[in-house]
């Protein structure tokens, strides 16, 4: 069974995008507040799980958030 892993979502332009991802909660959660220090909305940045970091489990929840159905 894979494991969970966490991946920061940006949104610019109303498009969501990968920044950063790590199997440790803790780690996205440091690197969101990193950006919230930079200046970056909170409504902005967005924490997603999925099992395991295949490309293919990330874009999945990337294209539902935007609009996408594949």
């Amino acid at each position: 069974m894979a494991r969970t892993y966490y991946t920061l979502l940006q949104r610019v332009d109303d498009h969501w995008s990968p920044q950063f991802g790590a199997y440790d909660r803790e780690d996205v959660e440091s690197e969101r507040d990193d950006y919230r220090d930079h200046g970056v909305k909170a409504k902005d940045l967005k924490i997603v799980t999925t099992q395991g970091h295949s490309w293919k489990a990330i874009e999945a929840v990337l294209n539902k958030l935007n609009g996408r159905a594949r």
